[in-house]
């Protein structure tokens, strides 16, 4: 994993516009990327923002 590589992912996250795409883009990271805490304080991050709107 690389910085460039986690900001990509966190940038292909922060896109989605809804739960479902989320979703989808978290399910295709590979393990290592679902794994990395700031990947996945990023994820749930939006997630709880797209549950409140």
């Amino acid at each position: 994993m690389t910085e460039n590589g986690r900001a990509f992912v966190i940038a292909r996250l922060s896109d989605c516009p809804d739960l479902a795409a989320l979703r989808r883009v978290w399910e295709s990271l590979s393990a290592e990327y679902q794994r990395d805490g700031v990947v996945r304080a990023a994820k749930d991050a939006l997630k709880t923002g797209m549950e409140g709107a």
